[in-house]
């Protein structure tokens, strides 16, 4: 009786905070939704912009003073596994202009995405970001630096 209890309230906070309309629509798996579902739990008791990796930091305040747009070309990457081609491809640059934008990625932060564990580290960073900026509507940017 105890798991049914926990398994409604799981589902109560899927369907309040986690769940879109449309999502509603169609049957719904919890595994598709659990990063979301983690974040939101999380969210409840903690400030999440404090799991953002720092270097992720530095490139959006880099983007900022350089009015650049490598966050965005960092997320893709990493969202597209590290892939110049599905990168390029999703991103509708040539793959020469793609690499050298990530070779000024490398250059600014100082990461190597080639090591599974800041590839990983990185990649939560970006959850991160995209869940603040998803439930925070009033940002333009994902989350701001520390001054």
């Amino acid at each position: 009786l105890l798991e049914t209890a926990k398994a409604y309230k799981t589902l109560e906070i899927m369907k309040k905070d986690v769940l879109t309309h449309n999502d509603l629509q169609d049957v719904c798996y919890a595994h598709d939704y659990l990063m979301e579902y983690a974040l939101t739990v999380l969210s409840k008791y903690m400030d999440i912009s404090k799991l953002v990796h720092p270097a992720l930091k530095t490139l959006i305040k880099h983007d900022a003073k350089g009015k650049s747009d490598l966050y965005n070309v960092l997320r893709t990457y990493l969202y597209n596994k590290c892939s110049l081609k599905a990168t390029s491809d999703a991103l509708f640059l040539h793959r020469n202009t793609l690499a050298s934008r990530i070779a000024t990625i490398k250059e600014i932060i100082g990461i190597n995405f080639e090591d599974e564990k800041t590839y990983k580290q990185m990649l939560f960073s970006i959850f991160c970001m995209d869940y603040y900026s998803n439930n925070c509507k009033n940002l333009k940017r994902p989350m701001q630096p520390n001054p």
